[in-house]
């Protein structure tokens, strides 16, 4: 087969390569208007102000790692339409159950948790908490619904949406309220909201056959029979969930413990730059990859050698923009962000490694759930997790924001390389078979 022909049939109709196109493009927009909004935000609000925000978003995604208990990851894999609307009810049950405990732990103890962050501010940021806790439940399920029932362009709307109303409302609020920290805050969530209920309107509307002959959506009897099947689900994965946001967010919070929000505002920038190609191009892919694997594996075909792809595809494309990066990023980001933000730009430079790798692994990510190796994901979740906490607290405690980033981007970067051992081991290849894969490249090149 030739080069194009090749081509061709990756992003054929219906195919893996068309499916992860229409993400692609919804994320590419999606990703486009939070990009053109940055330079203007950034301006508007100080880097102690994106600090403030960037803890109130980690406290949310820490506690919604959980939110479904993962059973939400588990609507993709049932081979008939009855299980997984039911998996769907369950998801979006749980969700409100976990989102009631929450309030009522706010009520409880909401005066020793503004106590923890030391400013009666945090209140009102405490309450807003559970609104953006309910709607990423609600999110989480019916985008993987969605995902299953290939609305690929409902999703891209969606993604597009939310980042449109998130930074109109951003800005609007500073000029109209003057609400400071708290707009960006304000419009992350009203971005949120009205993001989701596209979604749900959507998948509702396209599935509304379905849903009304299987009628099992809130069955509870059908709801219990997959909480006992999946149950794997929330012993393994949810742990694991709340390990991988927890490598993601904690450090804004050891970063704020041991210096200020104004370091925590310059980290969390630098990282929201390097992770919008992940959300670009890696979450597109992975959606459709976890899809398109599953239906592999049931059908007994290689899926080392879809790994093997994603890997050697996702590394090239990668390396070449992380370099131009790592020599322009302090000149850059005084350019684009103001002059203010130059300490951004270095802390990017520190954390390249670890994102060129985040960036491979992020589509594959779901391979241990797609084999039945919760359990080994656990457990390489958790060490990630140890290993990146122990690393940068270890350069907090020497009072060096440099070190602090180094150890976490490099003990990061080696645990993704990890990862791709063990995807590929799971899926019974090895990095012998990234070599294959090149060289077949190369040779349809030729």
């Amino acid at each position: 087969m030739t080069f194009n022909g090749y081509i061709q049939r990756i992003f054929s109709k219906g195919s893996f390569g068309n499916d992860a196109l229409t993400l692609l493009i919804g994320n590419v927009l999606a990703q486009a208007v939070l990009i053109c909004g940055a330079p203007i935000l950034t301006r508007l609000y100080s880097a102690a102000d994106f600090g403030f925000f960037a803890l109130f978003v980690s406290i949310v995604n820490i506690i919604s790692a959980g939110i479904c208990w993962r059973y939400e990851l588990a609507i993709m894999l049932p081979d008939n339409e009855k299980d997984a609307i039911s998996l769907l009810g369950l998801s979006l049950s749980i969700a409100a159950l976990m989102t009631f405990g929450y309030v009522i732990l706010l009520l409880l103890f909401q005066d020793k948790m503004i106590g923890q962050f030391g400013h009666e501010r945090f209140r009102v940021w405490l309450f807003l908490s559970p609104v953006a806790l309910i709607f990423t439940g609600v999110e989480r399920s019916f985008l993987f619904w969605s995902v299953r029932r290939k609305f690929f362009v409902n999703v891209a709307a969606y993604k597009i949406s939310d980042s449109l109303i998130c930074i109109v409302i951003q800005i609007t609020v500073f000029f109209i309220l003057a609400l400071r920290e708290w707009g960006l805050i304000v419009g992350y969530l009203f971005g949120q909201i009205a993001g989701v209920l596209i979604l749900i309107f959507t998948a509702i509307l396209k599935s509304k056959m379905i849903l009304l002959k299987e009628k099992a959506i809130f069955n509870f009897q059908n709801m219990r029979a997959q909480f006992l099947k999946h149950k794997h689900f929330p012993f393994f994965s949810l742990p694991g969930s709340f390990f991988n946001q927890a490598v993601l967010d904690v450090p804004n919070l050891i970063l704020a413990y041991f210096f200020n929000t104004e370091v925590v505002g310059f980290f969390s920038l630098g990282r929201r730059v390097l992770g919008s190609p992940i959300s670009m191009i890696g979450e597109a892919i992975s959606r459709v990859f976890y899809q398109k694997a599953s239906n592999m594996k049931n059908k007994g075909k290689d899926v080392h050698v879809l790994i093997s792809k994603v890997i050697i595809a996702l590394f090239f494309l990668s390396v070449v923009p992380m370099a131009i990066l790592f020599f322009t990023s302090s000149r850059l980001f005084a350019i684009v962000f103001g002059a203010k933000w130059v300490e951004a730009g270095r802390y990017v430079q520190l954390l390249i490694p670890l994102y060129i790798m985040k960036f491979v692994v992020s589509p594959i990510s779901q391979t241990n759930l797609i084999y039945g190796k919760q359990k080994e994901g656990f457990l390489w979740q958790a060490a990630f997790f140890i290993i990146s906490i122990i690393c940068i607290t270890a350069g907090c405690i020497a009072n060096n924001v440099s070190l602090a980033i180094v150890l976490y981007s490099a003990s990061g970067a080696i645990m993704y390389l990890l990862f791709i051992f063990l995807a590929l081991h799971w899926s019974n290849g090895d990095f012998s078979q990234l070599a294959q894969v090149l060289s077949k490249i190369y040779a349809n090149k030729k």
